[in-house]
C-alpha cells in the first residue's frame, strides 16, 4: 500500500465522498450516484500526475466503481484533466447518464462529440460566457450549477473553465480546476449560494487575489486544495509548497486540508 502523506478525512458528518483520482480529477459519491469531475486522463505533459494505470484500466473495463459513472463533467481540454480519446473508451463499455464538456477544443474534442452524437448518449456541450450559469437537475435532491471562470495565466486566457457546483442534499462542493481568481466570475453565479467546500488549485490559494475571492465572494466553510502531482510527481516542489501554505495563511474564515494523494478520500 502507498503510503499517504495526506490522511483520509472525515469532515462534516454526512454522507457525499470525494475520492481524488489525480490533479483535479475527483469521483464523489452520495448516496448510490457516482459523479467523475475532470477524472478521465493519462498525460504528463504539465508536470502534474497521470491517471494511475491499474484506475484508468479499471475505468476501461467498467470494473468496481468506476463502472457506469452516472455523470462525468470536464472542466476544459488540458491533457492532465480531460482525454477526448479515454473518455470514448470509457463510454465503449459504460453507461453513462450524462456527460459535461466544452463545445469548443481540438479535433480529438470532435471526434469524441461526433461518436456521442453518433451513439445518441446524453451530453451538454459548454459555451458560457463569463459570468453566466446554467443549473440541471440532475435528481430531486441533486443539481449541478456550471459557470465559465476564464483559465488563469495569460498564455490561457483564451480557454474556458468551468466550474462545477454540485448540489448534494443539503451539501454545496464547488469544484473550479484552473480557474483565474478574479472575483467578478464567482459573484453572479454563487450569489445566495452557502459553500460546504471549494476545491482550488495551489496558484490560487498562494495567490492574495485568489484567497480575497475565497474569503470574500466564495465564503465557504472549508476550502481544499487540489491539483497537486503525486509524491513521485513533484518536480516542481508543488506539495511543500501547500503545506507551507496552508500553514502561513491560517485563518478564521474558513479550514484549509488538501487533497493530493492517489486514493485519498474526504467525506463530508
Amino acid at each position: 500500500m502507498k503510503k499517504q502523506e495526506f490522511s483520509n478525512l472525515h469532515l462534516l458528518n454526512e454522507n457525499v465522498s470525494m475520492t481524488l483520482i489525480a490533479n483535479t480529477g475527483v469521483l464523489v459519491e452520495y448516496d448510490g450516484i457516482k459523479i467523475l469531475v475532470d477524472g478521465i486522463h493519462y498525460d504528463s505533459e504539465y508536470h502534474f500526475s497521470k491517471v494511475p494505470k491499474k484506475i484508468l484500466n479499471d475505468m476501461m473495463e467498467g470494473n468496481g466503481k468506476f463502472k457506469n459513472i452516472d455523470y462525468i463533467m470536464f472542466s476544459h481540454e488540458h491533457s492532465d484533466h480531460f482525454s477526448p480519446y479515454y473518455t470514448m473508451e470509457y463510454l465503449k463499455n459504460n453507461n453513462v447518464k450524462c456527460i459535461f464538456m466544452p463545445l469548443e477544443g481540438s479535433e480529438k474534442l470532435a471526434n469524441l462529440q461526433s461518436y456521442i452524437n453518433n451513439y445518441s448518449f446524453s451530453c451538454r456541450l459548454l459555451k458560457l460566457p463569463v459570468g453566466e450559469s446554467c443549473c440541471y437537475q440532475l435528481r430531486q435532491d441533486i443539481s449541478v450549477t456550471i459557470f465559465n471562470a476564464v483559465h488563469m495565466g495569460k498564455q490561457y486566457s483564451f480557454m474556458d473553465n468551468y466550474c462545477f457546483l454540485l448540489t448534494l442534499g443539503e451539501k454545496n462542493i464547488l469544484f473550479t480546476a484552473d480557474a483565474d481568481y478574479v472575483d467578478s466570475y464567482f459573484k453572479n453565479p454563487l450569489t445566495g449560494k452557502d459553500i460546504d467546500v471549494v476545491f482550488v488549485n495551489p496558484l490560487f490559494f498562494n495567490n492574495i487575489a485568489g484567497r480575497k475571492v475565497i474569503e470574500n465572494v466564495i465564503k465557504p466553510t472549508m476550502v481544499g486544495v487540489y491539483h497537486i502531482p503525486f509524491l513521485q510527481d513533484d518536480k516542481l516542489m508543488f506539495r511543500k509548497i501547500v503545506k507551507r501554505d496552508m500553514n502561513k495563511f491560517k485563518n478564521d474564515f474558513y479550514d484549509v486540508f488538501a487533497l493530493c494523494d492517489e486514493g485519498q478520500t474526504v467525506i463530508i
